[in-house]
């Protein structure tokens, strides 16, 4: 495994930024299961209608901008891992939702729209738990690896998500709950902040290329990320 890494990254991942890593890769596998599948759900055993379905996705893209903006606020006055295994938590409670009996439509929409909202507040908190876990020259590297982890776990979960399906719609809500709460449990091992206002805005404007605050511009592009899934 730590060849395969060196291979594609040049070097290997520094050890406290595994447990932020792993966050993310298992967080955006259960996402891109959840966004992938759930439209198809939606219309098809819940029997939504096109309206229905259309506003629950715009109302979903509304409460992702409110989402990022939330978490860059809250991540800059109480740290990254309070804010990281709040929205942790209550993904697994969203999806855990989804295999109750006779759910209704309206309640689908609702776990949709809060799920979204979740996603971009809490990515903001591990990416600056990321950026936190390692020290000035290695975050470089350490951001090619939140790259690959973001693509790896987005690929692999529709993957196996897409056999489940022919097993039974619980089937595929019980993956994305199982792996919501491995990303949890990688979300408790988050080290607390650490890093003053000052570095800290630095360091998010290097990386981000912009002027504001870190958390903030963080928010814009994981709000981009939500929207652009299937």
């Amino acid at each position: 495994m730590n060849y395969a890494v060196r291979k594609v990254l040049g070097s290997e991942i520094p050890v406290p930024a595994r447990w932020p890593l792993t966050a993310i890769a298992t967080n955006f596998a259960a996402l891109s299961v959840f966004m992938t599948f759930f439209g198809t759900w939606l219309v098809g055993p819940l029997k939504a209608t096109a309206g229905q379905a259309s506003a629950a996705f715009m109302l979903a893209g509304a409460a992702g901008m409110a989402g990022g903006y939330l978490g860059g606020r809250l991540t800059d006055r109480i740290g990254s891992r309070p804010v990281a295994v709040i929205g942790s938590a209550l993904q697994v409670a969203c999806a855990a939702a989804l295999l109750l009996p006779a759910l209704q439509v309206w309640c689908a929409c609702a776990v949709l729209v809060i799920m979204t909202f979740l996603q971009p507040l809490r990515n903001v908190a591990q990416r600056i738990a990321l950026v936190e876990s390692v020290s000035g020259e290695e975050r470089d590297g350490v951001f090619a690896a939140y790259r690959l982890v973001v693509s790896v776990g987005t690929l692999a979960g529709p993957l196996l998500g897409s056999g489940l399906v022919g097993v039974g719609w619980w089937a595929l809500h019980l993956e994305v709950v199982v792996i919501c709460l491995i990303s949890l449990s990688c979300v408790m091992h988050l080290s607390t902040s650490t890093m003053i206002p000052t570095e800290f805005e630095c360091v998010m404007s290097s990386w981000w290329g912009g002027d504001e605050s870190g958390a903030d511009e963080a928010a814009v592009e994981d709000v981009v990320a939500v929207l652009k899934l299937p």
